[in-house]
């Protein structure tokens, strides 16, 4: 099931670096045309779809890397176990919202298709679709919000807690905070 999981959540992350790599192509053609005297007619909806897709896909791989903004100022100053309990209250208060937004988000998706919405831009898109890639990347990260949610009442350390130091900042993988054996250690200390 973890590799499942890691699998889907680096797959959303592919795909927000392809949303990006798209949107630099559509803006690059969009700036060689209009120096050509010419315009593309679809890049302006499709640059702002690719800019849904592109936030949307990285939810998962931002929040599972430690970069979302996260305060952190409390957690830091309590025990152990104020810690662990404060931290179990974050992800289900974030497990409550995201499941919000996910529910929100397909059912817009199912009602677009169902009347056949489409963008009042130059060219009329499919309304649905943009709005699929958006609804995608919120379930995906309700999925991972919810797996740290478990791991957490396992006993183990978030995920995202591995990539942020004691000062909340992020770190790469090959180099972990100072504090991260400390962190690891109030973590276990809370079981």
């Amino acid at each position: 099931m973890r590799r499942l999981l890691d699998g889907i959540y680096r797959l959303a992350s592919v795909l927000a670096a392809a949303a990006l790599a798209g949107l630099l192509i559509v803006l690059t053609l969009q700036i060689i045309m209009r120096e050509l005297g010419s315009m593309l007619v679809w890049a302006d909806d499709m640059a702002s779809f690719l800019l849904v897709g592109t936030s949307f896909l990285a939810l998962t791989g931002t929040f599972r890397n430690g970069v979302h903004v996260r305060v952190s100022l409390l957690l830091n100053r309590v025990g152990p176990r104020a810690g662990r309990v404060l931290e179990i209250a974050c992800l289900t208060l974030a497990t409550l919202l995201t499941a919000y937004l996910a529910y929100a988000a397909v059912d817009q998706v199912i009602d677009s298709y169902r009347f056949d919405e489409r963008t009042s831009g130059l060219v009329a898109f499919k309304l649905w679709m943009p709005q699929a890639v958006m609804a995608l990347g919120v379930v995906i990260f309700l999925i991972a919000v919810v797996d740290a949610l478990v791991s957490v009442l396992r006993g183990a350390r978030p995920v995202y807690a591995e990539h942020v130091t004691a000062e909340g900042i992020a770190t790469d993988e090959d180099a972990p905070g100072a504090d991260a054996d400390e962190e690891a250690r109030r973590y276990a200390a809370a079981e």
